[in-house]
């Protein structure tokens, strides 16, 4: 825009000054005419004077007001083209602000995006922490509880104690747990708690089956023994449940993988 104004500007002051030179020139011509051709030079009387003012206006005149008239078209001109350019420079500059504008909009929806999916992760992150600790500590119970089945008393007998209840209690609130939040994960979170899972579930059923095995070594009743088999198939069945709706949902994400 500016390249254009400042050649607009060139241009403008050429034709003034041509109309300029144009309009002395006229002046001399007539002037020169009048005395070396059609006047009496610069002597003469009152009316010859008087001839000269009317030859001179009448001729100068319309020369004069046909520079003028050209003069006033071509600013007209060049105003009009100083329009045109102006609104092309308002058409871009407000192209420009709208695109701005939706530069905006887009740059805060990705800071948005961004936001919800830092959260998310972080969600997931808690989730999936909370998970694996709650399994480890339901592992090392397990562990606690198989001393249960190997420490015999003077009889040779053994008894299923708080360790084995505690054991029992927390793989059966872990299976209740974990079916509630089914839904939570995400495919990365839901393969790490398949894997944690699978391994649980196959220390619940082998610490069910060594019940089963020992059960004639054991000193608790037979009340007791039968209930404790009960809740953990009962567990047992519902993590097998979790992990199957796991493996459903998104086995074919993890072969990809």
């Amino acid at each position: 825009m500016a390249v254009i104004d400042k050649k607009n500007n060139k241009i403008f002051k050429g034709v003034l000054i041509s109309l300029i030179v144009l309009a002395i020139a006229s002046m001399v011509g007539i002037f020169t005419l009048w005395f070396k051709g059609l006047g009496v030079g610069y002597g003469g009387t009152s009316e010859t004077w008087s001839h000269f003012g009317s030859f001179f206006g009448g001729v100068l005149g319309p020369i004069l007001s046909f520079l003028s008239f050209t003069a006033i078209i071509y600013t007209v001109y060049l105003q009009s083209d100083s329009n045109k350019v102006q609104a092309l420079a308002n058409k871009q500059a407000a192209e420009d602000r709208l695109a701005s504008e939706k530069l905006a909009i887009e740059s805060q929806k990705d800071q948005r995006d961004a936001f919800q999916k830092r959260i998310k992760h972080e969600k997931q992150q808690q989730l999936l922490s909370f998970f694996i600790n709650t399994f480890d500590e339901l592992e090392s119970l397990g562990c606690e509880a198989v001393q249960d089945l190997t420490e015999k008393n003077e009889v040779g007998l053994a008894t299923l104690s708080y360790r084995t209840t505690s054991y029992a209690w927390k793989a059966h609130s872990t299976s209740l747990v974990l079916k509630r939040y089914l839904d939570k994960f995400d495919s990365e979170s839901a393969e790490f708690i398949h894997i944690y899972a699978t391994k649980c579930s196959g220390q619940i059923n082998n610490f069910k089956e060594n019940i089963e095995i020992y059960r004639a070594c054991l000193n608790n009743s037979a009340e007791e023994l039968a209930r404790m088999l009960s809740e953990s198939q009962e567990t047992h069945r519902r993590f097998e449940d979790s992990l199957q709706i796991l493996k459903d949902k998104y086995i074919s994400i993890w072969e990809e993988k």
